[in-house]
This record gives C-alpha cells, sequence and structure tokens, in this order.
C-alpha cells in the first residue's frame, strides 16, 4: 500500500493529526489513508522520536543534520 498522490509529507502530516485527535481508529484511519498498519505504526513513531524531520524520505543522517541546524 502506498500513499496518496497528494503532496506525500501534507499527507503524512494529516496522518499524524487524525491519529493524535483520536476521533477515529487507527484501523480506520490508516484504511482512509490507503496504508497498512505497520506502516501506520512506523509513521507514528518516527514522528515520535524524530518529529517531522522523521516524517521525510531523506536518510537517517540526514535527518539527524536537519535536526542539529
Amino acid at each position: 500500500m502506498s500513499w496518496k498522490e497528494t503532496d506525500e509529507m501534507d499527507e503524512k502530516k494529516e496522518f499524524i493529526f487524525r491519529c493524535w485527535n483520536r476521533e477515529e481508529t487507527f484501523t480506520e484511519i490508516c484504511r482512509k489513508f490507503g496504508i497498512s498498519a505497520k506502516i501506520g505504526y512506523k509513521c507514528l513513531a518516527r514522528f515520535k522520536e524524530w518529529g517531522l524531520a522523521g516524517l521525510s524520505r531523506a536518510p537517517k543522517k540526514t535527518r539527524i543534520r536537519l535536526l542539529r541546524a
């Protein structure tokens, strides 16, 4: 499964917002975004650890440099 054809970063931000909002179940949110629960949990974990920089497709070393800047 993959993200929709809109801007990927915007989709991921919306996904995170909906997860934190808790008006829908995690499964419903994943289904609406067309991703598996495994990918959803991975996205949440990256956000919790790295913030918005963790949602980018940049390699981990690049994310570290972004956080230090």
